[in-house]
Formats: structure tokens, C-alpha cells, sequence
């Protein structure tokens, strides 16, 4: 066996949707750190749609914004996660990084 899958989250993005965001970035590298390597794209997809709906309590890509309480820390977006951040920038992200680390695992 070879790695982990939570290593494609080391490096965070630079930018994000809301405030969110980096929270959810955070659970779903912790989620992440039991799976190993290689992992196939569908078994990634299917786990980042189950944890992200079990960490917000909504459905990826069913509103494009939601309020995620614990995630709350301040500010005018706080505790708010974008879907569409996480459909069109970090997953497909994601999954690149994932397709490089499965390749050299």
C-alpha cells in the first residue's frame, strides 16, 4: 500500500469561495487521511460527495450556497460553503492531484 489520499490537500488552494470553505478543505483532508493510495476517481468522487453532504448537511451542487453553522467564525460570509467553487475549481483540482499521485503510487 502506498500512501494516503489526504496528501493531495497539503498544498491548500490560495483563494476560496466563502468562508467556508476552508473548513470543509480541513474535514475532508482529515476524512481522507484513512483512505489509501491508489485510489480510483469514481471511489474519490463518491467519498467527497458522501463527506461533504455529511460535514454541511446539504447535498453538493443541490443550493450554491449553504450555511454550515459550525464552520461560522465571523465575517459577512461566515459558515457559508460556495457548491460551485467545489464543483467547478476545487474538486476537478482535487482530482488532477489525485490522478499525479496515483500515477507515481
Amino acid at each position: 500500500m502506498g500512501g494516503r489520499v489526504s496528501i493531495i490537500f497539503r498544498e491548500p488552494l490560495g483563494e476560496w469561495g466563502l468562508r467556508g470553505d476552508p473548513y470543509i478543505w480541513s474535514e475532508l483532508e482529515t476524512h481522507f487521511s484513512k483512505m489509501f493510495l491508489p485510489c480510483s476517481e469514481e471511489h474519490f468522487l463518491k467519498e467527497v460527495y458522501f463527506a461533504f453532504e455529511q460535514f454541511t448537511g446539504s447535498k453538493l451542487g443541490l443550493k450554491d450556497y449553504i450555511l454550515t453553522p459550525r464552520y461560522d467564525h465571523g465575517g459577512m460570509s461566515g459558515g457559508m460553503v460556495c457548491s460551485t467553487f467545489w464543483l467547478k475549481r476545487a474538486i476537478p483540482l482535487l482530482i488532477k492531484r489525485l490522478r499525479q499521485i496515483n500515477e507515481v503510487s
